[in-house]
């Protein structure tokens, strides 16, 4: 071999070796542009479900100690967008006062928070609200009950209404949901109401996506104002909720031009490992390190992955299920309901892990703005950008990896003043302010992201964060 051989072959492998430590080391930078194309025009916000007993006989146990004022303020603070409610039409039947009183009193900390309402009608699987005979009277019930809180009671944040739960687990079909809800159309009408309340079809769990959405689009999409999903999956399995998150929009994407209206997620959350004797439901199990999964900050983590992806998707609004520990109507201690962001621990309501995840899009964003696209060097299904004119601008980072990456985002105002929040696995699970800078007329900023973080860039001011 000639010695000139020998040296390009050792120079070759020199560089080989560089190469390598330079990816290992020093990772390239993810370039990501803001474009103009928007992904969602009109963002409704993100919030979460309001268990309606909190303050009925039902939780007067649970709250002895603890009260609600503590609770209230936790709400208060983190200010969700959007609220869903259930109502029961048998309070009005019955003049219930105990829970029409608990429900007013949950409509009253949505008004002071600032979210729009989403309410839907309870029904179980047999509830006579489904059936044929019964859907004038259901349609007219309904606008019955909400003519008392929207015109009587002056709960004008009300904005939507649907009827029944998760319709295509019980004897309903599709055909039936299009119906009572025409019928529901016709009642809010003849109320004078329909100016003052929308209609949410649909409701569905994400299973039923390719039977009833379709069906829906087709024969109410004209009518309706928007649609709802629910969707929960396993915490170790992100591949389930990207594909169908990615079904809905392709179902929607072929949905005649009137029927082109918003889709929102109404209930969502993630499941963890199950052991023996626990009952399936949404959120239920454990991580992997033994942590209940609505304690887990590895599994709020992960819920924040999906809001990102869920925003690229065209997802106009989310609702998680749901916002605090608590019973609904039965005062069972087996049937507490612990899949809220906030709990009580040790005698005292206390925000969970995901509370703090939620606050970073919750306190960084506002209704009605819009939601752009971005282009990228690499993957860009963790970077989502939020934004209102020339001066109010979100960008979510979501560094799922075990390595830091840098990031560098093109295509923002110029000499805007931005703030960083964050919250990371590798440091105290808080989300907190780290620092407040504004970039030049010309540069990009490159930022680097710690692993397992998720990084928030807003230009809004936030007060006591």
């Amino acid at each position: 071999m000639k010695w000139t051989s020998l040296k390009a072959g050792i120079l070759f492998t020199f560089i080989c070796i560089l190469i390598i430590l330079k990816i290992t080391v020093n990772p390239s930078t993810k370039r990501v542009s803001i474009t103009k194309d928007l992904i969602v025009s009109d963002f409704q916000g993100f919030g979460s479900e309001f268990n309606p007993f909190i303050y009925a006989p039902s939780n007067k146990e649970f709250t002895k100690v603890a009260g609600t004022q503590v609770l209230e303020d936790l709400v208060e603070k983190l200010r969700p967008q959007i609220v869903r409610l259930f109502i029961y039409l048998d309070w009005w039947r019955n003049h219930d006062t105990e829970h029409l009183n608990s429900l007013e009193r949950t409509l009253e900390l949505t008004k002071r928070v600032g979210a729009d309402v989403h309410l839907t009608v309870a029904g179980g699987w047999n509830s006579p609200l489904y059936e044929e005979a019964a859907w004038q009277i259901t349609a007219i019930e309904t606008a019955v009950a909400l003519e008392s809180l929207i015109v009587q009671k002056e709960f004008t944040n009300i904005k939507y209404i649907n009827i029944g739960n998760e319709p295509n687990r019980t004897q309903q079909r599709p055909e039936t949901h299009v119906s009572l809800h025409l019928a529901l159309d016709k009642a809010l009408r003849d109320f004078g109401l329909r100016e003052k309340v929308n209609i949410m079809a649909g409701d569905i769990t994400a299973e039923g996506r390719e039977t009833w959405l379709p069906y829906i689009t087709e024969k109410f999409g004209h009518v309706l104002d928007s649609y709802s999903i629910h969707l929960y999956w396993q915490y170790t399995d992100k591949q389930d909720y990207i594909k169908k998150l990615s079904g809905l929009r392709n179902i929607l994407a072929k949905a005649p031009a009137s029927a082109q209206k918003p889709m929102l997620i109404m209930e969502y959350g993630n499941r963890g490992r199950m052991e023996p004797g626990m009952s399936a439901g949404p959120e239920t199990g454990f991580d992997l390190e033994g942590v209940h999964i609505t304690e887990s900050p590895i599994a709020a983590l992960d819920l924040a992955g999906f809001m990102i992806r869920a925003l690229k998707h065209g997802i106009a609004g989310m609702s998680k299920w749901e916002m605090w520990d608590g019973h609904y109507t039965s005062t069972d201690p087996n049937g507490l309901i612990h899949y809220g962001l906030i709990g009580i621990i040790d005698g005292q309501w206390q925000p969970k892990p995901a509370y703090y995840i939620y606050s970073l899009f919750t306190r960084t964003t506002r209704k009605g703005w819009e939601v752009r696209d971005v282009t990228t060097s690499r993957n860009s299904d963790l970077i989502a950008v939020a934004m209102h004119g020339d001066d109010e601008w979100t960008v979510f980072i979501l560094n799922e990896g075990s390595k830091r990456e840098k990031v560098t985002v093109q295509g923002l105002p110029k000499t805007l003043d931005m703030r960083e929040y964050s919250f990371s696995l590798i440091s105290p699970n808080r989300a907190g302010e780290q620092s407040t800078w504004r970039w030049g007329e010309d540069s990009p900023f490159t930022y680097e992201i710690p692993p397992r973080t998720l990084t928030v860039l807003t230009s809004l001011e936030i007060e006591n964060f």
